[in-house]
């Protein structure tokens, strides 16, 4: 079972692009190794990561593409093992208070 839901809020602990590093994200959705999706942007795309990766997004956040390249997206894909969960003292009061409120 996964440590994480849709909503949650994580910090990028691993990142390939030096700015998203130690950034605070809403985790959007869980895809599948192989199952193909669309992107916050609208595009469809499979993952291709070889495990399940969590679309995560952000206001700034970069993304890479092949079409693309780096690029400021405010979206991105990151496994889990890439991501630290924020709960707690952390979370910021309104997500403190979905979680009470659920």
């Amino acid at each position: 079972m996964s440590q994480f839901k849709p909503g949650d809020l994580a910090l990028i602990a691993r990142e390939d692009h030096p700015e998203n590093m130690f950034r605070t994200v809403e985790l959007l959705f869980l895809v599948e190794n192989e199952e193909r999706y669309r992107t916050p942007d609208g595009d469809m795309t499979r993952n291709v990561a070889g495990s399940p990766i969590w679309v995560v997004s952000a206001e700034g956040l970069f993304h890479h593409s092949l079409a693309k390249g780096w690029h400021v997206a405010g979206w991105t894909q990151k496994a889990p093992y890439n991501l630290m969960p924020l709960r707690g003292d952390f979370a910021p009061e309104q997500q403190k208070s979905r979680e009470v409120s659920a």
